[in-house]
């Protein structure tokens, strides 16, 4: 646990505080130590600040978001304005109610909350009955029925700030049952996601479909769709990147898991291959790709691929890109002995020059833009894939054509 030196009058007081620790709270514990604080006037901690390098330090951010290092030296002083000058400050405050629109309100920070809350309450038509009402600020949770005496500047809410009022029985009734009729669907977990994915159809085996390179290529038609601004990010968007980092850090709000914990977890939850997807990519920029089982061999590999080919007696071998292997024809398989997942990339090696494919092939294939992959990235559905009919997607109400597509800084580069 970090600590934090507080100075008065060449005197030292050391403060442990945790990450989500307001530095208010330190203060107050300072002006006790230093025996400062009035008990008949418990607001006088407003009129002491705390200096780093002669400049006020935020007093209602958690200790995280400060950017200060462990065993920080703070000066403790007498603010320069006073608490008079306090009495009339008024902050903006985001009200979250549960049930209810968000509100922003203007409220002096010496205000008693009770009595501010008594007061929305019949403005705005809040139900505060329930004693499982809370208000929380920062990771501060206060019960409705201890307001009383409270202020912002207590809770150390010295600007504008985000202020939640929850109500337990609310959220259980509202978990308990979802409204068929609305339009809005309530957020999803990200392991709930999974449901929301598109699900593919299931190849042909050893079905031949060619791409053949179009005359502009993907990145440069990438960044001729898009606008230079376009940044925007969809909420299903930010729920994809929040489940990146969930991967990553072992979970947000959950224990964290070291890089063998998390590999653990990641070798039991990993998925059972049903078929293998193939893409042959040739040295002239064509390709084909072709669906295998599982259970087949290399030498099934090399065989549909020789059949495909203008000179069945060609000599020619398939490589890895990277790492760099060359795969022989032989017996082993492919999930089992060579690791292929369910798609897998490979070169065509030959000392021969093209064209490679045969007539009939090249006269069906598409373009390269065509391909699911790539139509995937680019935020469209191919023909062959649907929407999963048992989950119901959330919907996004916007007018905005920009919210549409896929923003510039979440792409991955086609080069």
């Amino acid at each position: 646990m970090a600590t934090v030196s507080i100075n008065y009058n060449f005197a030292h007081f050391r403060a442990k505080v945790a990450p989500n620790t307001v530095l208010n709270d330190v203060l107050v514990d300072s002006l006790r130590h230093y025996k400062l604080l009035d008990d008949e006037a418990p607001n006088n901690c407003q009129d002491w600040v705390l200096l780093h390098n002669k400049k006020p330090v935020t007093l209602d951010l958690p200790w995280r978001f400060l950017n200060l290092s462990t065993g920080v030296n703070l000066e403790l002083k007498k603010s320069e304005a006073g608490s008079k000058a306090d009495e009339g400050n008024s902050v903006k405050i985001k009200w979250q109610v549960t049930g209810h629109k968000t509100i922003v309100e203007t409220i002096r920070s010496s205000a008693d909350l009770k009595d501010v809350l008594d007061v929305l309450a019949s403005k705005h038509g809040w139900s505060l009955e329930s004693s499982n009402t809370k208000l929380q600020v920062f990771s501060k949770v206060v019960p409705y029925a201890e307001l009383r005496g409270l202020t912002l500047d207590d809770l150390g809410v010295k600007s504008s700030a985000l202020v939640r009022l929850t109500n337990s029985e609310t959220i259980q009734q509202d978990s308990s049952g979802v409204d068929p009729n609305k339009e809005e669907q309530v957020a999803a977990k990200p392991e709930d996601l999974k449901g929301t994915e598109t699900l593919a159809k299931k190849h042909v085996l050893h079905e031949v479909s060619a791409y053949i390179p179009t005359d502009t290529s993907i990145a440069k038609q990438i960044q001729k769709d898009e606008n230079a601004d376009d940044y925007e990010m969809t909420v299903d968007q930010a729920r994809r990147y929040q489940h990146m980092l969930l991967k990553q850090t072992g979970g947000l709000g959950g224990p964290l898991m070291t890089k063998r914990l998390r590999q653990e977890k990641e070798e039991s939850a990993k998925t059972v291959v049903k078929e293998c997807v193939v893409r042959i990519r040739f040295p002239d920029l064509t390709h084909i790709e072709v669906a295998f089982e599982p259970a087949e061999s290399m030498k099934t590999i090399y065989k549909v691929v020789s059949e495909s080919l203008i000179d069945d007696s060609m000599n020619f071998t398939l490589n890895q890109p990277h790492p760099f292997e060359v795969y022989q024809p032989d017996d082993r398989k492919l999930v089992d002995e060579l690791g292929f997942g369910t798609k897998t990339l490979l070169m065509f090696d030959c000392k021969d020059k093209g064209p490679y494919l045969r007539n009939e092939i090249l006269e069906s294939a598409k373009g390269l833009t065509d391909a699911d992959d790539v139509r995937r990235d680019r935020g469209e559905h191919s023909s062959d894939e649907k929407i999963s009919d048992d989950v119901v997607k959330p919907k996004i109400s916007t007018s905005d054509p920009k919210i549409k597509k896929i923003p510039k800084w979440l792409k991955l580069s086609k080069k």
